[in-house]
């Protein structure tokens, strides 16, 4: 029968309220506001981050401290493993000790979480010429077990685009990968024997911490800045 609703001898219902659809219109778009500014509230830094779940963080360690992860790294790529992951990406030990103290740098202090930074903002605070060399060196730290990427970087979708203005106020298309810093367990207690035999053996522990330091002075004075800010 004409005008009526297949299957059924009625006429189907459609509403032709305007109102109603600016309702439904209105509804929706209140629904969008609430998502964007759920994903904004989830940020810090002046560049929006990749969304990732709480519960994504279960099986990831937070590190123990800044100071205490660098050790961990120090320690770990000097194993034999360090040295063949090192090796295998041609990353110098200098060069990977500076990368280090930079990458840090942009973690959250309590929990190691929320590296967002792309690699050649990174690679610049580092003084290092290459974003491919701060990749190479996350790729060891992912191998070693002393960072996890919880979100690989992309192109943001219409929600996380007006996210992202939402945060800074300014246009923002693509976000770099999400890192968390971790402190593996086997790590801990290798950076921490490693400790407590260089604090008995003869050279004094100044001159210890003198040659460590040497191998990356180009950051010393960024990254005291940077823990200032945070």
């Amino acid at each position: 029968m004409p005008g009526t609703s297949q299957g059924s001898s009625y006429p189907a219902t459609v509403s032709t309220n305007p109102d109603d659809e600016l309702d439904v219109a209105l509804a929706a778009a209140k629904k969008r506001v609430k998502q964007a500014e759920a994903l904004a509230a989830d940020q810090r830094g002046s560049s929006f981050m990749l969304p990732v779940a709480e519960s994504a963080y279960t099986t990831v360690n937070a590190w123990t401290g800044r100071h205490d992860w660098l050790n961990q790294c120090r320690w770990a790529i000097r194993t034999p493993d360090g040295e063949r992951l090192r090796k295998y990406h041609k990353v110098a030990l200098p060069t990977f000790l500076i990368a280090i103290v930079a990458i840090a740098a942009f973690a959250d202090s309590r929990t190691g979480r929320d590296v967002a930074a792309a690699g050649r903002t990174i690679a610049r605070h580092a003084g290092i010429g290459s974003a491919k060399t701060i990749q190479r060196t996350r790729a060891i730290l992912r191998a070693l077990g002393l960072a996890v990427e919880m979100a690989r970087g992309r192109i943001l979708t219409g929600d996380e685009h007006y996210a992202a203005e939402i945060h800074h106020g300014g246009r923002q298309h693509r976000a770099a990968s999400r890192w968390a810093l971790t402190s593996p367990v086997w790590a801990i207690t290798g950076a921490a024997a490693e400790r407590r035999r260089k604090a008995s053996d003869s050279p004094p522990r100044a001159k210890v911490e003198a040659e460590t330091l040497s191998t990356y002075p180009v950051l010393l004075t960024y990254v005291r800045r940077t823990h200032l800010r945070r």
